[in-house]
């Protein structure tokens, strides 16, 4: 079942700001908490999604703003909730190693969530890379 966001919230998205929904799923943050995340996360927020920004081409992004139901008790938290300037919303998956479940479980979510564009990224080099999944 997709779960819908109301315009209220569709339109916080839009101006940077996290849709609030009661409380927050396991403690996840719902703005850019640098501190929480790991060095994989902070480094392509700042190497890709800040320079994406300034550029103008996303509008905002959320580190670890909602969670996805995947089945009874298998919830996905993607890293990065990512509104493009269209308005269109992206979720973007970062990894310094990809591991079987986490595959598993992001290509779940693309093909339970299709509303959202779903992009894994790892690093290569100095080079940010895409993974087809």
């Amino acid at each position: 079942m997709t779960e819908h966001i109301s315009q209220k919230e569709y339109h916080a998205l839009l101006r940077g700001q996290a849709p609030h929904r009661g409380q927050r799923a396991r403690g996840r943050t719902t703005s850019r908490d640098v501190e929480r995340m790991n060095k994989w996360e902070r480094d392509y927020a700042e190497q890709v999604l800040d320079r994406r920004k300034l550029a103008r081409e996303i509008a905002a992004y959320h580190f670890e703003a909602f969670g996805l139901r995947l089945a009874k008790r298998c919830f996905y938290y993607p890293d990065f909730l990512v509104v493009l300037s269209d308005g269109l919303i992206e979720v973007h998956e970062v990894k310094g190693h990809w591991r079987e479940d986490a595959l598993v479980k992001i290509a779940t979510a693309a093909e339970m969530y299709p509303l959202f564009t779903f992009r894994a990224f790892t690093k290569d080099g100095l080079e940010w890379v895409e993974r087809a999944f």
